[in-house]
């Protein structure tokens, strides 16, 4: 008799024994546990406690059996502590077919997850993997200037598409800095490049004109936020502004000059009007411009253009006998000329 024989008949006698333990006079009987064996349905598992991998269980119908799982939980609980051990019923999808029950596995640990039988653990096994959990970060996208910064978009994708991302970046703002996956498969038209294996993404705004450090962590089941990526982040330099039209209009007690701001266009982002822009420091060359009021307030308030990029500025005649050039900083950017104040009459 071969090694391999000798090991089939210390199975089956194993099994003969545990089989008369369980069903006492009737130990005669073959064990429903010597037919039973799993099935894996789907592909591996991911590790955040929420996603469940379906295990199928084959054998005689009608049998009741208990299962033991190592390493992870069946989805059914009810107490809050992880559920590793259940009793399923083998039920016949038709006549003369074999029974089969259905469990859930989940797991918020990465690596391999064991399910057996509790009464002949021997009998059959199997072996799930649970993958980490993934992210993968696309390249930021310039989508609108702001006064000296200029929005990004970033798709956030995710080997599941279940629990949260926290996000943070060592230069610029994120917004939101944290954010619920949803599913890549039409949850986010404007995140469509889906990288393979990834089940969800979550979209945010990051607003900088410079270089940044950024860190992703994930919180799923467990409610615990764990590291899952970090990267360096580049995107588009703020343009900085054009005076787009430049007018001017005298009376006896003082000039108007009215202008209109543009952002400059950069590779992603056509020029476009430049609102909410203020323009701060504001001076003339040579100096005596003294300004007594804009378009967006008083003397003392620091003028701002409005939605569409216009402001208009109010400068006192009186005392001023030449040409005067107006300079000012706008948010972000460095010295502009406004345009020229014309001698009064």
């Amino acid at each position: 008799m071969s090694i391999v024989d000798t090991g089939k008949s210390a199975l089956l006698v194993l099994l003969f024994a545990v089989s008369g333990c369980v069903l006492g006079d009737e130990g005669s009987m073959l064990s429903p546990y010597t037919s039973a064996y799993f099935e894996l349905s789907g592909s591996e598992g991911v590790a955040d406690g929420r996603t469940p991998v379906t295990v199928l269980v084959r054998g005689e119908a009608g049998s009741t059996l208990t299962l033991l799982l190592r390493s992870a939980e069946f989805v059914g609980g009810s107490t809050g502590s992880p559920l590793r051990e259940k009793t399923v019923q083998l039920v016949a999808p038709g006549p003369d077919e074999e029974g089969l029950a259905e469990v859930l596995v989940v797991s918020n640990d990465p690596g391999l997850a064991t399910v057996s039988f509790k009464v002949a653990p021997l009998a059959s096994s199997l072996e799930i993997a649970f993958a980490p959990i993934a992210v993968t970060v696309g390249k930021p996208r310039a989508i609108e200037v702001w006064p000296g910064e200029v929005a990004h978009q970033l798709c956030i994708y995710a080997n599941t598409l279940h629990g949260a991302l926290s996000l943070g970046a060592t230069a610029g703002a994120l917004v939101p800095n944290a954010v619920e996956l949803v599913p890549t498969n039409g949850g986010d038209s404007e995140c469509s490049e889906t990288p393979p294996s990834m089940q969800g993404v979550a979209r945010v705004q990051w607003v900088s004109s410079v270089a940044a450090d950024l860190e992703v962590h994930y919180t799923g089941a467990r409610g615990e936020p764990i590291l899952v990526h970090s990267s360096n982040l580049r995107g588009e330099a703020f343009p900085g502004y054009d005076v787009g039209v430049s007018s001017v209009d005298r009376t006896d007690s003082w000039t108007r000059l009215e202008v209109q701001l543009f952002y400059r266009e950069t590779l992603s982002v056509a020029a476009s009007p430049a609102s909410s822009v203020s323009l701060g420091s504001l001076r003339s060359v040579p100096e005596g411009g003294r300004l007594v009021g804009s378009s967006s307030g008083g003397e003392e308030a620091i003028p701002q253009t409005d939605a569409d990029g216009w402001v208009a500025l109010y400068f006192e005649n009186a005392g001023r006998d030449s040409v005067l050039s107006v300079f000012a900083t706008p948010t972000g950017g460095g010295t502009l000329f406004l345009g020229d104040l014309p001698v009064p009459d």
